[in-house]
């Protein structure tokens, strides 16, 4: 009898020990701490600003509920995620976690009110970054520069800088206001703007004069100015109804170039396009 339980007790043993070794078939869910935002492809916008990376530590952006990542690709994916946020609350690119929701892109420009750093996007009731500003007229003579305060570009002359400093001074015909405020004039930069009934694309001015007004037109702007100067320097304009105002001044250097200054501001239907004011430069074709 003792023999048989020794035997009885010695396979329990061995089948224990051999079931504790089986590896096991039911490993750990690893996306269980996957935020639901991550997986939510709807909510990111369709295009969002690509910022270069080499870590993630380069996509900081400040904002405790976004994921920061940087992607193989080379660019920062940000990512919010409601779960870090207190109930009722969404995570917002912008501003973090907040009750508010957007219907529009003009609710994101007014609640962020930094010019500088772009329009911003409604998409799915979440404000997204806009393009920071860019201010560079392309104009080498001018120190270029977004300012925060005036909400706006500046374009500050250089005046040492010269256009052309090999023209020889010489060859130059001077300007005379009876014959010269006509023809066309390529101008330094192009100006541009891609905002609804404000939108344009102006890479000369065609000058004209009769006895009662100088027109200057720009694209499809025609400024007037009345009565027509009678020397080298001129002003400008032209409303565009309840959009905007455009404004051009400038000073003849001689019978072939201008230098000049370009400022559009808007209202009304056009209130959310962005003024400009900047130098620009003009000569004769």
């Amino acid at each position: 009898m003792g023999k048989f339980l020794i035997i009885f007790f010695s396979i329990v043993l061995f089948s224990c020990a051999t079931q504790s070794q089986e590896p096991d078939i039911n490993p750990p869910d690893i996306t269980a701490d996957i935020p639901d935002a991550i997986d939510t492809i709807s909510d990111f916008p369709p295009e969002e600003i690509q910022i270069s990376c080499t870590r993630n530590e380069d996509c900081d952006d400040g904002i405790d509920c976004t994921h920061d990542i940087c992607t193989v690709d080379g660019t920062c994916n940000r990512i919010p995620d409601d779960g870090l946020c207190p109930p009722d609350y969404k995570c917002s690119p912008i501003s973090g976690c907040s009750q508010f929701e957007c219907s529009d892109d003009i609710e994101c420009i007014e609640r962020d009110g930094n010019f500088c750093n772009g329009n911003e996007k409604c998409y799915n009731g979440r404000c997204w970054p806009g393009t920071p500003r860019d201010c560079d007229d392309g104009n080498p003579c001018t120190n270029d520069r977004c300012d925060t305060d005036l909400d706006k570009c500046i374009n500050e002359w250089i005046s040492s800088c010269s256009q052309d400093a090999s023209t020889d001074a010489e060859e130059i015909e001077p300007f005379d206001p009876a014959v010269h405020y006509s023809g066309t004039f390529d101008i330094v930069p192009t100006l541009r703007s891609d905002c609804g009934q404000a939108s344009y694309n102006i890479s000369f001015l065609q000058f004209s004069k009769n006895a009662t007004t100088l027109t200057v037109q720009a694209g499809g702007f025609p400024m007037t100015q009345q009565p027509p100067p009678d020397g080298p320097s001129f002003s400008v304009s032209y409303s565009q109804g309840s959009c905007g105002v455009y404004e051009l001044t400038g000073t003849f250097n001689n019978a072939n170039e201008f230098l000049g200054h370009w400022n559009a501001t808007f209202s009304g239907t056009c209130s959310i396009c962005s003024p400009q004011s900047f130098n620009i430069y003009g000569i004769r074709r």
